[in-house]
């Protein structure tokens, strides 16, 4: 999703840039350590700079460490100033830990602090990702919200999937929509937003077998 809209994300965190001076690179971490921060935004500023973005949807204890090994690894790799975010899809990803800044404690020295951007998507109006690009449209049935608004929310979404994206794109965008629904919603409120994905079929797919073993299992 980052992909379809690396200058959109950037838009959403405060950081407006022309399309053609935003992409993801590849961060190259992988030969050094397992980091799930496959890809980073590059931002071709005068004095060009990377965004690091992390998507989660759970709590995550060890994230804030992980944000500054990340960060040091970007840093020694590319020699360019690092930006870190964390998107939080859901509440239950959240903590007291998730404050934009983790405090450093140095008997050594003067204490100092690791910042990072916290973005709650739960709190963003809907209409940041339906009138976003491509990329953001997945996130809108998770954000702020009113129920009430849920059908004019749907018809944009399918009225956007309809007539912007190719066909692989909707594919990819409505196999995204799935995931992202199962964060919020319950099997009859999914079922009010099924129609949109009427045309993926998702029953060879991981994500249809991980259902699968998981109701063998229950």
């Amino acid at each position: 999703l980052f992909e379809f809209a690396p200058a959109g994300w950037l838009a959403a965190l405060g950081q407006l840039r022309p399309d053609d001076r935003v992409w993801m690179i590849d961060a190259d971490l992988s030969a050094t350590v397992t980091t799930s921060t496959d890809k980073v935004i590059y931002v071709d500023d005068p004095e060009p700079w990377l965004a690091m973005i992390e998507l989660q949807a759970n709590w995550d204890g060890d994230l804030p460490y992980d944000l500054i090994r990340r960060h040091s690894l970007l840093l020694h790799r590319h020699r360019l100033p690092v930006s870190c975010a964390v998107i939080l899809m859901r509440p239950e990803a959240n903590s007291s830990g998730m404050i934009g800044h983790f405090p450093q404690r140095n008997p050594l020295g003067s204490p100092w602090d690791f910042p990072f951007t916290v973005f709650r998507v739960w709190e963003q109006p809907v209409d940041t990702f339906l009138k976003g690009p491509l990329g953001l449209l997945p996130f809108a049935p998770i954000s702020q919200i009113d129920r009430a608004d849920a059908p004019r929310v749907k018809s944009i979404i399918q009225g956007r999937l309809a007539t912007e994206a190719t066909r692989s794109q909707r594919d990819v965008l409505r196999a995204a929509l799935v995931q992202l629904l199962a964060l919020r919603y319950d099997k009859q409120e999914i079922a009010f937003w099924s129609d949109m994905m009427a045309t993926l079929d998702i029953s060879k797919t991981d994500l249809a077998e991980m259902f699968r073993e998981e109701g063998r299992l229950e």
